[in-house]
């Protein structure tokens, strides 16, 4: 069994690896926040895929402007994008960025005889996540660059973050 630690672990690790590797920005990690859905706070744009297998998550990662600026300046520095369709291609940048850490996490999540599936990533909003999951909990680890900070969140229902005491023992704000 995965616990919601290893899940945390791995794209905080996966995150800054990718970030360092690919961007040559460096993040450094405050603390770490957990609460009920209504206490969450995306950040500029936020992207999110579903986890399965050994253990069912939503995984979002949430970005601030800043940070998405630069992101998106390194992703289509070879291309021109026209101006109407800006919009799209940030999307396109942060949905992408979750895809590639998340994807890279499933290798470290999976069991013996069990993967780790996941789905396609989308653009999420706060609201729309609070009505799709009632009653369920969230984790956030902000990672902080020179341009700004993403939130990994991980998102379930209350269950999974009980498991060993591993909710109660990050505590609630």
């Amino acid at each position: 069994m995965i616990h919601i630690t290893e899940v945390m672990d791995s794209a905080i690790k996966r995150t800054r690896r990718y970030f360092e590797d690919e961007f040559i920005i460096g993040a450094v990690e405050p603390g770490q926040i957990t609460g009920t859905l209504d206490m969450l706070d995306f950040h500029e744009m936020t992207a999110a895929v579903n986890i399965g297998g050994p253990i069912s998550l939503l995984v979002a990662f949430s970005f601030e402007q800043g940070l998405l600026d630069a992101l998106y300046r390194h992703m289509t520095a070879d291309f021109i994008v026209p101006v109407d369709e800006e919009a799209q291609y940030r999307e396109a940048v942060a949905a992408e960025i979750v895809n590639i850490v998340v994807g890279n996490c499933t290798t470290d999540l999976q069991q013996q005889n069990q993967g780790v599936s996941m789905s396609t990533p989308e653009i999420l909003d706060k609201e729309k996540l609070i009505q799709r999951m009632k009653g369920a909990v969230f984790s956030c680890q902000n990672l902080n660059s020179e341009f700004g900070r993403v939130g990994i969140n991980l998102v379930g229902q209350k269950e999974v973050f009980d498991d060993e005491n591993h909710y109660e023992k990050w505590g609630t704000p």
